[in-house]
């Protein structure tokens, strides 16, 4: 498990540090053409982003759907932890 995780880790690494690369190389061919003037620098929020985007567009649409309905799971579990009980308990439209 460790492993799996340190190889996923190393892949979500490799993927924002092309996104950077690509980036760069974006800027200086416009900074080089005169289209610009002063080079734009990513954010780090702007690369995670990216980096998302490109994982779920990697993704085979079965794993995409797969990977969604687990995160509005997690979100779904958040909100109702913050609900007081009677109202996370209770199921609408009953009385």
């Amino acid at each position: 498990m460790s492993l799996d995780s340190k190889m996923r880790a190393a892949e979500a690494q490799q993927r924002e540090r092309d996104i950077v690369k690509r980036h760069k190389q974006k800027e200086k061919e416009a900074i080089k053409s005169g289209q610009k003037s002063k080079p734009y620098f990513l954010k780090r929020s702007d690369i995670k982003r990216e980096a998302l985007a490109e994982k779920f567009d990697s993704m085979g649409k079965k794993a995409r759907d797969k990977a969604m309905e687990r995160k509005r799971k997690r979100v779904k579990g958040k909100e109702s932890k913050g609900m007081p009980r009677l109202r996370r308990e209770r199921v609408p439209g009953e009385r």
